[in-house]
């Protein structure tokens, strides 16, 4: 019986396991195997020496460090954020379904609208330069200065900030409300309540939705191309950059090799950080 019921769930699986081989095995195999050779179509076996010329690239490392700082800055400032607001609109604050609604009217707009609203503001001959030049002040190059990696900080949080607050309510809303109640008849105070009560039994939502906005940060690239183009100012030349430009000129190579790089990165970050989950879970 025990036998019948595996045969069956692998009956059912091979589907799955079928497109996991053909659209993720197969090609993650061309992948890895062209990084150890020359060029395009080129037959050329060299060892790891693509790796050791991306690895040293210096456009390679600015993108690799400008994305980690992205994700370093972004992500906890979105989930802190994200937070912050569940907890006010589940208080039920005086206009927290309004507050709600549009945190939630970023999730409907294109990127193509998000650029051009960008561009109102930050463009050289945008609103805000016009106000410094009321002011009496020199204009500034937002989009063309290390002010950019800001402005794209905020556009991410912007963004997903709505998205980011629903999994945090999700969260709270699971934490049974008898908990609180016997915290505080024991004399806990708020500050104890969230760091003894809420965190610990938050640890598998923030868990879940640190990954997805992981994921998200990533998308961050086609706001970035739009608004930037495809060699923009350093402090927001992304891995993605790196990778698109690469590609362009046609360097299979270096894209075979960076993207093994940021695969092999990306899983050992992960399961480090499964690893965490399941030590602060309770």
């Amino acid at each position: 019986m025990q036998r019948q019921k595996r045969s069956i769930a692998w009956f059912l699986l091979s589907p799955l396991l079928a497109g996991l081989v053909v659209f993720w095995g197969i090609p993650g195999g061309i992948l890895i195997y062209r990084s150890f050779f020359t060029g395009a179509g080129s037959d050329q076996f060299i060892g790891l020496q693509n790796y050791f010329q991306v690895l040293s690239s210096r456009s390679f490392q600015l993108a690799c460090r400008n994305t980690l700082l992205f994700l370093v800055v972004s992500v906890p400032l979105l989930l802190l954020i994200g937070f912050v607001f569940a907890q006010v609109i589940n208080r039920r604050v005086s206009g927290s379904r309004l507050f709600q609604s549009v945190l939630l009217s970023p999730l409907i707009l294109p990127a193509v609208g998000i650029v051009a609203m960008l561009q109102i503001f930050f463009a050289d001959d945008g609103l805000l330069n016009l106000l410094l030049a009321k002011l009496n002040v020199s204009g500034v190059y937002w989009l063309d200065s290390v002010a950019a990696f800001g402005i794209i900080v905020f556009v991410f949080v912007w963004k997903n900030a709505g998205y980011t607050t629903i999994l945090m309510m999700v969260g709270l809303n699971g934490i049974p409300k008898e908990l609180f109640q016997i915290a505080a008849l024991d004399g806990a105070s708020r500050r104890q309540i969230l760091v003894y009560v809420t965190l610990p039994l938050m640890v598998p939502t923030l868990f879940f939705t640190s990954l997805l906005s992981i994921i998200n940060s990533f998308k961050i690239y086609r706001e970035v191309l739009l608004l930037a183009g495809a060699h923009p100012t350093p402090s927001i030349y992304f891995l993605q950059h790196y990778l698109a430009n690469n590609f362009s000129s046609l360097d299979y190579a270096s894209v075979a090799v960076a993207t093994v790089v940021f695969v092999l990165a990306i899983s050992v970050f992960i399961a480090a950080f499964y690893r965490l989950q399941q030590k602060l879970e309770v």
